[in-house]
């Protein structure tokens, strides 16, 4: 099996404001937008936006060579063990 895309779900507060941001200032287009959702896109990139859950937590790391970090560590839903 080839992966051939990837649309990643950003969260956001305001779906209207932020379709209009990607669209206005960075060129995408809007795909499909619903209540509390939507998808734009440009040159084949697709990202979808969708309003962040309010009893939701989410935690982002951006780190460097992620591949090898990944590669020395066992991932387990829930934290490492």
């Amino acid at each position: 099996m080839k992966l051939t895309s990837m649309a990643p779900m950003l969260w956001t507060e305001d779906i209207p404001a932020s379709v209009a941001f990607y669209c206005k200032t960075l060129a995408f287009v809007c795909q499909a937008q619903m209540e509390g959702w939507a998808c734009v896109e440009r040159d084949g990139i697709e990202l979808m936006l969708a309003r962040h859950p309010i009893n939701m937590s989410t935690t982002m790391a951006l780190v460097s060579r992620a591949h090898s970090i990944f590669a020395a560590t066992t991932w387990m839903p829930g934290g490492n063990t």
